[in-house]
């Protein structure tokens, strides 16, 4: 799976362009096992100004692309909800992993929850998230 750091940069040029309130983009990290639906490392792009929401972790670098996919983000501003289609490696079954993300109020905690449609088996898991901020550029020495 990816490193979503690898794409931060990238991400922040879709961040940066808001007029009124920039969209806050946050790296959340959290320990899991290999057996869980969360990934280490999520990104999430939140634009309350617009009321909507981007995500990119591994799951969905593996089976959607090298893209942020949009989310919902709910009216209280600190719960982002998505949903990733997977596909079985060696079979044509596919699936639809349901995720949630709830935010403290200051953005530097979440809670994350994810389970496959129709099945009984879901993860919830702690984290704790960064935001990215535009770093200026260093001036090369002659």
């Amino acid at each position: 799976m990816r490193n979503v750091f690898g794409i931060a940069a990238s991400v922040m040029l879709l961040a940066a362009g808001a007029a009124q309130a920039a969209p806050q983009a946050l790296i959340c990290t959290q320990k899991v096992s290999n057996y869980e639906w969360v990934m280490p490392e999520i990104l999430f792009i939140l634009d309350e100004a617009q009321g909507s929401a981007q995500v990119y972790d591994g799951v969905i670098a593996h089976f959607v692309g090298k893209k942020p996919i949009p989310a919902k983000l709910k009216a209280d501003g600190d719960t982002v909800t998505w949903d990733v289609r997977v596909r079985g490696s060696k079979s044509a079954r596919t699936g639809t992993i349901m995720y949630t993300a709830t935010f403290s109020k200051d953005r530097r905690k979440v809670s994350l929850f994810g389970a496959p449609r129709g099945y009984d088996n879901s993860t919830n898991v702690r984290g704790t998230c960064k935001v990215l901020k535009d770093e200026p550029a260093k001036k090369r020495k002659k």
